[in-house]
């Protein structure tokens, strides 16, 4: 489909893809995603070169079972990602090494057989962060350099409760995050110490950080209340403040899963008219919605957008509620 400059169109029929926040990222050239073709494998890591059929990376969870690989992230080398082998470990860190073709299991939480559920692998000056949760500390942000074995880099609510850190992301040579310490706010970690840097409502949650012409945006409000669920900016000095009330009044736009491409901040937001499909923000103009991908109010609802051989992949559900691989590129 088009719209004015921009054009989607499925990418491939062949592998369905998980709706599971930062399921695909790119590795040693290809694009990787977590996908179930129906073959018998279940929901494993596929890699995709941008022409031919997607292919079967790994088999985590050998077998027909779903191992469901998410936050696939590239660092020193191999593909890191959260996965359940079926080995009794739960949900835990693995990573996939494409010159051997190997998935190897990091075992983070071993007291309990539930696994430590890590997510939002983000690098910064060298090692990968992450939030994880292990018995005795909760869920808190984690670090791993590649060699030593990951450990917890901050316990921001200390004890067995959690802190929550999410969405982390890079700003101002540092890592920026929502973390929750009675009420989910933005923070930062400089490799020493976290620092909550903002004073929203309590019932606002931040989301979706992403830095766009040099703020951090991300979406927050109250849905039913105020302006709704819009999108918000932090310029690293200022207090957050609204950036845009897409829908007007205290009906939500709900923005999220944000992505920069071409200099533009592409993401997914509703309208009462179309559901949710993909906006646009150009850093200078009120963001405008670019696909009505799915005719009439129900919505594509695209996620999972990552930037691949020079155009913008993302998922889409099909009528079976199978996500599919999706591009967008620029004419």
């Amino acid at each position: 489909r088009t719209y004015g400059s921009h054009h989607a169109s499925p990418a491939t029929g062949r592998t369905s893809s998980v709706t599971t926040e930062s399921c695909m990222a790119v590795y040693n050239g290809r694009l990787f995603l977590n996908g179930d073709d129906g073959g018998g494998n279940g929901v494993e890591l596929w890699s995709y070169d941008g022409t031919n059929p997607p292919v079967l990376a790994a088999d985590v969870w050998a077998g027909i079972d779903d191992s469901y690989p998410a936050f696939l992230c590239q660092f020193n080398g191999k593909l890191y990602f959260r996965a359940n082998g079926g080995d009794y470990k739960g949900t835990e860190l693995w990573s996939f090494d494409s010159s051997t073709s190997t998935a190897t299991l990091h075992n983070l939480n071993t007291a309990y057989a539930s696994g430590s559920w890590p997510r939002y692998m983000t690098i910064y000056n060298g090692a990968m962060y992450f939030s994880a949760q292990r018995s005795n500390e909760g869920r808190e942000l984690w670090s791993f350099n590649g060699t030593d074995s990951p450990s917890v880099a901050c316990d921001i609510n200390p004890g067995n409760s959690d802190s929550d850190p999410s969405c982390l992301c890079l700003f101002n040579d540092m890592i920026y995050f929502t973390a929750d310490t009675g009420s989910t706010q933005l923070w930062y970690f400089d490799e020493t110490e976290a620092h909550q840097v903002s004073s929203l409502p309590a019932d606002y949650d931040p989301a979706y950080l992403t830095v766009f012409n040099g703020e951090i945006i991300f979406s927050a409000g109250k849905s039913g209340a105020g302006n709704g669920v819009e999108m918000w900016a932090y310029d690293g000095n200022s207090e957050p403040y609204e950036k845009f009330d897409i829908i007007e009044g205290e009906d939500s736009s709900s923005p999220g899963h944000f992505k920069v491409f071409n200099g533009k901040l592409f993401f997914q937001a509703f309208d009462a008219d179309h559901g949710e499909e993909i906006w646009c923000y150009d850093g200078k103009s009120v963001p405008c919605r670019i696909s009505d991908i799915v005719a009439g109010t129900t919505g594509s609802k695209p996620e999972s957008f990552t930037v691949f051989d020079n155009k913008l992949y993302f998922s889409v559900p099909n009528s079976s509620f199978q996500r599919k691989l999706w591009l967008l590129y620029i004419k």
